[in-house]
């Protein structure tokens, strides 16, 4: 214009927090088979499900899990830079099974077309089948808290869902 002025608009869309839950979770200890064992070839891992009730892709480059010691500093780090949760999907993590391995053992008939199954490996992340946890942190996770000591107002999300089972 004449004055030499810029106009310019923005639009910014403000989303929430990830809204990731983990919705199963199976300690391998309580379920050992020994006819599964014949059956497959192998025994059966620990494995654990998470499913996005958010309205948007979430990258889960830089998460991190670990039991019920809660220790960010030891937890594991979701080693798939490219792993991306869609709205309503669900992910498997297996402790050492290859995917086609879970899928053998769950059944492969039994599963969703593309489901995602994710292989982990590490020490201190055993779930134990007399009572134990597991805890996901997203990536800007910066400090351990606990679900208690984390308000739901807080803006860092450190702490995403705690899932304590016996």
């Amino acid at each position: 214009n004449a004055s030499g002025a810029i106009s310019h608009s923005v639009t910014l869309n403000v989303l929430g927090r990830p809204d990731i839950r983990i919705t199963e979770v199976s300690s391998a200890r309580t379920t050992l088979d020994p006819a599964f064992i014949d059956r497959v070839g192998f025994a059966p891992e620990d494995w654990w499900e998470i499913t996005s009730f958010s309205p948007v892709p979430i990258s889960l480059t830089g998460w991190r899990f670990d039991d019920n010691s809660a220790s960010l500093g030891s937890a594991l780090t979701v080693a798939d830079t490219n792993l991306v949760i869609l709205p309503g999907e669900s992910i498997v993590f297996v402790e050492r099974l290859t995917p086609d391995q879970f899928r053998a053992w769950w059944g492969t008939n039994n599963l969703p077309t593309g489901l995602k199954i994710v292989t982990y490996t590490g020490s201190g992340i055993g779930l134990s089948s007399g009572g134990d946890g597991l805890r996901l942190w997203n990536a800007t996770a910066t400090a351990n808290t606990s679900a208690e000591s984390m308000p739901p107002e807080s803006p860092r999300a450190t702490l995403l869902k705690p899932f304590l089972f016996t």
